[in-house]
């Protein structure tokens, strides 16, 4: 009887540590595409501001095909 609740207890335990993995790539997954969001916001907001300037278009065409995050 002791043995088969030590495998139980070993196996809900190898669950939840799964669980927790999976858990943790989410969450991971969801800081970076925050950060790329933040990213394309100011990448925007600075063309926009250089824009503004005047600054030639072919001075941008560079920063605009810059990918973020790939």
């Amino acid at each position: 009887m002791q043995i088969k609740a030590q495998i139980q207890n070993k196996d809900e335990m190898k669950k939840q540590q799964r669980q927790d993995q999976l858990e943790e790539g989410r969450r991971m997954r969801m800081g970076q595409a925050d950060e790329i969001l933040k990213l394309q916001s100011i990448k925007s907001n600075k063309l926009r501001g250089l824009k503004n300037l005047s600054i030639p278009d072919k001075y941008l065409s560079d920063l605009e095909r810059h990918k973020i995050g790939a």
